[in-house]
């Protein structure tokens, strides 16, 4: 005697097709990708995510070598120096690879428009004053607890988004050593 069948009758069930893992995992493959290029890849946030923005400078400071790299660095755009005033300024703060606090502070970031090559320099100003400097970038550098002013060097402005987005190449000379490398920072989502 035969069984009764679970689809109901003595018919033959019908051959269902064979669906493997490599097409499953291609199927996976294609969707992800397909997100991947849609709206957000515009948003320079997801490119902070995707690993694609960040800093990374190195060079000496007071005789000791500093390394930063970063791909998620706090950026500030406001008044990030209290302790000299108000003033309008773009910060870009980590850590150094040894654990230091590291500080990259633009002191008139007005100045910072794409497809600029700026010169930086110092200037006998502090706080809001700096903000009126036009003839050269206003730069401070901070590494653990010291700060200094750069005296020299240059930044080739890439891209700028007011409050959202800052990609420069950037040398920095300071008094007792010096920096370089790029940044590509965007606000980060804390």
């Amino acid at each position: 005697m035969r069984e009764a069948q679970p689809h109901g009758g003595d018919r033959p069930r019908p051959a269902r097709p064979s669906v493997g893992k490599s097409a499953v995992v291609a199927l996976v493959g294609l969707a992800l990708l397909a997100g991947a290029c849609g709206a957000d890849s515009a948003d320079p946030t997801s490119q902070l995510r995707d690993g694609r923005a960040g800093v990374q400078l190195s060079g000496t400071v007071d005789g000791r070598q500093v390394a930063v790299r970063d791909g998620a660095p706090q950026l500030v755009v406001g008044d990030c120096q209290p302790r000299t005033g108000p003033a309008q300024d773009v910060c870009v703060i980590t850590q150094t690879i040894g654990g230091d606090t590291f500080v990259l502070v633009f002191e008139n970031p007005d100045l910072l428009q794409a497809g600029r090559e700026l010169e930086i320099a110092d200037a006998p100003c502090r706080g809001a004053d700096c903000d009126g400097v036009t003839d050269h970038a206003v730069v401070a550098v901070q590494v653990g607890e010291d700060r200094a002013r750069a005296r020299g060097g240059e930044i080739h402005v890439e891209h700028v988004e007011e409050f959202v987005r800052y990609r420069a190449d950037v040398r920095v000379e300071l008094p007792s050593g010096r920096l370089s490398g790029h940044l590509d920072v965007v606000p980060r989502d804390d």
